[in-house]
């Protein structure tokens, strides 16, 4: 970097979901975003067009950077996400990787950093929104749980892992195993559980897991029933994040002892949270800024990567596991019914006399 403050020069690698870090950084005072990174396709001259930095086809034709935002699939998806970071840190540019980065090519991208000197990080995005973040601090504040309850949709399971692990100050040692339902138990049921349960300890907190195993290819977004749901249960009370984008829960134990009425359970911060779209727009520009600043410092002090490195080796390898449990998931085709807003249920309630 030319100087301490200065902002910290950036390109972006990838174009489709690259162009939410792209226009993200382009509004971002701590970051000057100077170029991309494609393949060529029209997609990426568009956003270069759009957002009027440089577009090169090679690394070789990169401007000047102190740090790339790499946004491809890794070989997971049949990507070279990790082969690029790689090569980039070769160079000496340090690299923000967005998820997933399978453990086995994560440990081998971060033993090159380390190597080189280069900062690099995984970004899964979410744990920097404002939700995730007042939930995660007040886990630590409240201390170690009794206990984890967590469900989620399976393209977020990395994600709630990540999550899960700010709030538990990690993950290890982290093992876990499916639980089937009984056939009798199954035999009564209309049709099979969308959910897939699978019981864990997480850094000595057991964790009863339910996730949605099925994937829809064309629109994965719309098809999932709880993108991402936590509960952690302490002595005091029981913390819940309803959602990434909120709100924070907290319910207290109900105590008998209390004198007077006892209190109720409450919100952590605002009570209201935006749709999926709307916090596409609004929040998860912030989240990747919030990574990106941490890439940043860890650039400014010489950080070594193994310092968050560990976290991301922990979140990975738990998520492997989770993966292995499940089995591979449902494809699902077809339309689900429209979504309902929460004035469209409450005068459901209304017409069957409930209030």
């Amino acid at each position: 970097m030319t100087a301490p403050d200065a902002p910290l020069r950036i390109v972006v690698c990838g174009s489709r979901f690259g162009a939410r870090y792209a226009d993200a950084l382009a509004t971002d005072p701590g970051s000057e975003l100077v170029g991309l990174l494609g393949r060529g396709s029209t997609r990426t001259a568009e956003l270069a067009a759009r957002l009027g930095v440089p577009h090169a086809r090679r690394i070789e034709d990169l401007p000047p950077t102190d740090a790339a935002c790499v946004v491809v699939g890794t070989g997971l998806a049949g990507g070279a996400g990790s082969t690029l970071a790689g090569e980039l840190l070769e160079r000496g540019v340090a690299v923000l990787q967005e998820h997933p980065v399978p453990d086995s090519e994560l440990a081998g991208t971060l033993a090159l950093a380390r190597r080189r000197g280069v900062a690099y990080r995984v970004s899964s995005l979410h744990p920097g929104l404002p939700a995730p973040r007042r939930f995660a601090a007040a886990a630590r504040g409240l201390g170690r749980p009794l206990f984890a309850d967590a469900v989620c949709a399976v393209p977020m399971s990395y994600v709630l892992l990540d999550v899960l692990a700010g709030a538990l100050r990690g993950l290890r040692p982290f093992a876990c195993a499916a639980t089937d339902v009984p056939e009798p138990v199954a035999a009564l049921a209309a049709a099979p559980s969308p959910m897939r349960c699978v019981q864990a300890a997480a850094a000595g907190v057991p964790l009863t897991l339910r996730v949605q195993n099925q994937l829809h290819e064309a629109d994965p977004e719309s098809h999932m029933h709880i993108p991402i749901r936590i509960t952690l249960g302490f002595g005091a009370g029981v913390l819940t994040l309803l959602d990434l984008h909120g709100p924070v829960l907290w319910s207290p134990r109900p105590d008998t002892r209390a004198a007077g009425d006892a209190p109720g359970a409450g919100v952590i911060g605002p009570a209201e949270a935006p749709g999926f779209t709307a916090a596409a727009r609004t929040l998860w520009p912030d989240g990747i800024r919030c990574s990106v600043a941490e890439l940043g410092h860890d650039i400014r002090t010489g950080a070594d990567p193994m310092r968050a490195g560990r976290r991301h080796l922990a979140v990975a390898a738990a998520w492997a596991q989770v993966y292995e449990a499940l089995g591979y998931p449902e494809p699902l085709t077809g339309e689900l019914p429209d979504a309902l807003a929460p004035a469209e249920v409450d005068a459901l309630a209304v017409d069957e006399g409930a209030r």
